[in-house]
């Protein structure tokens, strides 16, 4: 028993690496309370990628993440309905399916993306200093 404890709470947290990188959102708030965009659709993501690359069952996943299965449903189908109108969930769910972070998100994508998600001048002035660091980085 112990064994499949630690092989779920590993998924976990391959999961929630893929998901903050590819976000760029702290772990610790994908799994918080937090209603900002960019959070809960991070948490959307983190419960897609659980449900389809993990393969975990409804009450699986909302044992590691702490919400109830109707949640989990809604997250996935979030993702699989909103990917077809939306370029950026579209992106989103087809770097879990592929298991890859899109390079070719752009500094103009990412800030339009940030423009988009965040609500508050300084949640959003954040964001994009943040971008600009990325870009330096590399």
């Amino acid at each position: 028993m112990r064994k499949i404890k630690t092989l779920r709470t590993e998924k976990l947290t391959e999961a929630l690496d893929f998901t903050s990188k590819l976000m760029n959102v702290c772990p610790a708030d994908i799994l918080g309370l937090s209603r900002e965009k960019n959070i809960a659709v991070a948490r959307h993501l983190l419960r897609y990628y659980l449900h389809e690359k993990e393969l975990l069952s409804w009450t699986e996943i909302g044992r590691l993440t702490g919400s109830n299965h109707a949640t989990i449903i809604h997250s996935v189908k979030f993702i699989k309905e909103s990917a077809p109108f939306d370029k950026y969930i579209n992106t989103l769910k087809h770097s879990v399916d592929r298991g890859v972070y899109p390079e070719h998100f752009t500094m103009r994508e990412q800030i339009k993306q940030c423009l988009k998600m965040y609500t508050t001048p300084n949640s959003k002035t954040e964001a994009i200093l943040e971008v600009f660091r990325q870009h330096e980085k590399a």
